[in-house]
């Protein structure tokens, strides 16, 4: 029985550092009832009540080694999620960079960069769900500053075009004019 006892104790650490409280309220709770009974029924040292005890205490070890397992498998699980959007956050930022929007949409991008960062900060604190939905707000915010940097750039070819035309609708006036006063007057 004492050997139970000691591997449900261990198995109910394990499952804590991982969390499974939190994950898996439901089968925590079920585990930790387990773990009473065989408690309360160890209290009685009749041969019977002990075989019953330490069979309880076995059941509680192996749920609470269950429920750690399927905890870091979710950890796990998320971690690897949160470092997909990782990569595509980053993948924006690079693009929002190299399109120069960290210049023309300042304010945009050093929002979307503010939440890139606190969401590295955040998945280097193994909060990965957290940083999940970080990843995906930067990525959205660095998409918006290349669109509004696309959008301001149109707009500053289509102002270069037209001061063009006038340079040149204002050179051929000159011209005319010029050959208007070469000529001799009648």
């Amino acid at each position: 029985m004492e050997e139970a006892a000691t591997r449900v104790i261990i198995s109910r650490d394990l499952a804590a550092d991982n969390n499974s409280q939190e994950y898996f309220p439901s089968d925590w709770l079920s585990a930790n009832t387990l773990l009473r009974q065989a408690f309360i029924q160890s209290d009685t040292l009749t041969s019977q009540r002990v075989r019953d005890s330490t069979d309880r205490y076995i059941r509680a070890a192996e749920a609470f080694e269950t429920l750690a397992l399927n905890s870091r498998s979710l950890i796990n699980e998320r971690r690897l999620a949160a470092g997909e959007m990782q990569v595509y956050a980053n993948t924006q930022r690079q693009r929002a960079i190299d399109l120069r929007a960290n210049v023309a949409a300042r304010e945009e991008f050093d929002a979307a960069d503010a939440v890139f960062n606190r969401a590295n900060a955040v998945f280097n604190n193994a909060r990965y769900q957290e940083a999940i939905q970080l990843f995906t707000e930067s990525e959205s915010l660095f998409i918006n500053a290349i669109v509004l940097t696309d959008e301001r750039r149109r707009i500053a070819e289509e102002a270069l075009i037209r001061a063009t035309q006038r340079v040149l609708e204002s050179e051929e006036t000159a011209r005319n004019i010029e050959s208007i006063l070469r000529e001799p007057a009648p």
